[in-house]
Parts: C-alpha cells; sequence; structure tokens
C-alpha cells in the first residue's frame, strides 16, 4: 500500500467520482480502500494531467541534421489516427509528457514513413536546408552560381514596401522578392496548370530545398505547390 499521506489520499479521492461499496463498512476499510484506489489511480485517469511521466514513457526522438517537415497533401495516416492525434498530442505537451521540437526553423517532428499498405515507396520527403544552383553565364564568358528558379525581382522602396516587379529576373535578387516554386528549365505555365501530382510534388520539392535560406510566409496555397510566394531576405 501506498505511505502518502491520509490528507493527501483523500483530496485526490474526492475528485475521482468513485463510490466505495457496503463491504466498507468501517472507517478503517474505507481508509484502505481509497488508499488501494489511490495507489492505482493510472489506471482510473482521465486526462495527461493524472499520469505522471517516468523514464519508462520520457525519450527524444532524434532527428537528422536540417530536415524539414513535409507538406504533402498526400495522407500518411488515416483520418481517425489523425483526429487522436490532434486531440491527444496537444494535451500530453500541456502535461509535459512530451515536447515540440526546437529548431532554428520552428519545423515540425517528421516521423519516419508509416508502415502498411499507405507508406511512401521511397521517402523523398527528408529534404535539407540547402539552395539548389545551375551556371549562369555571364557576358564576359564566365560562369557563376545562380539560383535555379524563376525569380520575380520587384523595386523596393526604402521601408521595403513592394511598387512594381520585374517579371523573370535569374540574379540580382532584391531584399524583398518573389520566389516561384517550379525549376527554371521547365514551361513555367506548365507547372501553374498542371494536374499531376508527380509534377507538383516536384514543384513542392523545388519550394522546400530553399526554404534553409529564406524566410518564406506561410500564407501560400496548399492546392497549388507552384504558387508565388513571399520572402524577405537577401540572398545576393
Amino acid at each position: 500500500m501506498s505511505n502518502v499521506d491520509q490528507a493527501i489520499v483523500d483530496e485526490w479521492f474526492n475528485g475521482s467520482n468513485i463510490t466505495i461499496g457496503p463491504a466498507a463498512d468501517t472507517e478503517e476499510r474505507v481508509r484502505q480502500a481509497k488508499r488501494l484506489f489511490y495507489m492505482w489511480k493510472d489506471c482510473f485517469a482521465r486526462t495527461c494531467h493524472d499520469i505522471k511521466a517516468t523514464d519508462m514513457v520520457e525519450h527524444p526522438i532524434d532527428l537528422m541534421p536540417g530536415a524539414t517537415p513535409s507538406k504533402s497533401k498526400c495522407p500518411r495516416y488515416t483520418h481517425h489516427e489523425r483526429e487522436f492525434a490532434n486531440k491527444i498530442l496537444p494535451e500530453m505537451e500541456e502535461a509535459g509528457v512530451i515536447g515540440r521540437m526546437a529548431t532554428d526553423r520552428g519545423a515540425r517532428t517528421k516521423l519516419g514513413p508509416r508502415q502498411g499498405p499507405r507508406k511512401y515507396h521511397i521517402d523523398d520527403l527528408r529534404l535539407y536546408h540547402r539552395r539548389r544552383f545551375d551556371p549562369f553565364q555571364r557576358e564576359d564568358g564566365s560562369e557563376t552560381p545562380a539560383p535555379a528558379l524563376m525569380v520575380d525581382r520587384p523595386s523596393v522602396d526604402d521601408d521595403g514596401h513592394i511598387r512594381r516587379a520585374e517579371s523573370g529576373a535569374r540574379h540580382g535578387l532584391s531584399p524583398v522578392l518573389k520566389v516561384s516554386a517550379y525549376p527554371a528549365s521547365q514551361d513555367e505555365e506548365k507547372f501553374h496548370k498542371s494536374k499531376n501530382p508527380a509534377k507538383q510534388q516536384y514543384a513542392q520539392g523545388c519550394l522546400e530545398s530553399i526554404q534553409g535560406a529564406i524566410d518564406v510566409s506561410d500564407g501560400y496555397s496548399r492546392n497549388n505547390p507552384a504558387h508565388l510566394l513571399s520572402v524577405k531576405q537577401d540572398l545576393a
């Protein structure tokens, strides 16, 4: 039996909504019953706050350095699994059972591929903070790295507000600019109007590959991965 003070046991029992039967016909048996229920109180837990965290459930989740979460619309878990996670995980975080991932990007935790028929054959969603470059031919014949993305370079006033955009610029990036999520070597209109999930996922991958170098606002359209985004950082 637990050796906790009886006052603590009585305080817990008063809020547990447990009824002691007529078999406990003496005060001593009532106290023993309360103490027995208190010792096994985890069996009557209604919220995560009622469960004490131990080393049996406390462990870190190690991620690969620089890994960023996927924003793919393909479901990795069933509707009931997502509904359960949305209900339980915030409660576990509030109770201190689990902790939110802390990174320079504030990214969500990316778990491993799910087992079962819905798992990915190739887990190409683990992306890294990097920029893709291809050679850019200068007028003097020399080559210099340039972002492999089409860039709309706007004119910016002293306060950083966009006044006018120059479409199609590929170098001389401004502090405030717009970057589209399709590769420069492909047709612009094709990626914007394409309904092929593979092409949209590839366009989304191009977008994810530059997130480590620029600060991307989260106001983009999830239905169209090739939607123009607003970014605020000088990449020159």
